[in-house]
């Protein structure tokens, strides 16, 4: 058996090297240049941020998830803020809510600047299957929030009733 190195030689070690590596940050461009369903973007184009702010509807973010494709390709999000890389150029956005189906579905188109992040906030609907998401480049408020509240309301005052009901039947006894 022989090894690559051997002590009593006059000669130097003799290791295979490593193939030569890019170096990061000094010109270096990656050669598949696909991304969210583009296909072959030029390198001259740049890459941008797509900055999505994703915000749950009242009381339902715990069980739901949030549904984001990029030019119909899913990706993965989270609620809160989520950062994806895109080429340059317009990208159609589409977000929705994911429980049992899927609820408030919406879509934005977004132009992408190089080196820039763009910011768009979506809400997802509070009254559930009846309304759809909001979404847009300024922070927006989950539709169906006075729909929400007043049913919350009605439940509460219908308890209430029910309580009163409850003690007055008691005490006409």
């Amino acid at each position: 058996m022989s090894y690559p190195y051997n002590p009593n030689s006059a000669q130097s070690p003799t290791w295979a090297q490593p193939p030569s590596q890019p170096t990061y940050g000094s010109g270096y461009e990656p050669t598949d240049r696909t991304l969210y369903g583009q296909s072959q973007v030029p390198a001259t184009q740049g890459f941008a941020q797509l900055r999505v702010h994703l915000k749950p509807g009242l009381w339902s973010g715990w069980s739901t998830r949030p549904n984001v494709r990029i030019n119909g390709v899913p990706v993965v999000a989270t609620w809160g803020t989520n950062t994806f890389p895109v080429p340059a150029g317009r990208h159609y956005l589409q977000v929705s809510t994911q429980y049992l189906f899927e609820m408030g579905p919406t879509a934005i188109e977004v132009d992408a600047r190089p080196g820039i992040a763009t910011d768009v906030y979506y809400a997802a609907p509070s009254g559930g299957l009846m309304f759809p998401g909001s979404i847009g480049f300024t922070p927006q408020t989950n539709p169906g929030m006075v729909f929400q509240i007043i049913m919350m309301g009605i439940s509460v005052a219908l308890l209430l009733f029910a309580f009163v009901v409850l003690l007055l039947g008691v005490a006409l006894v």
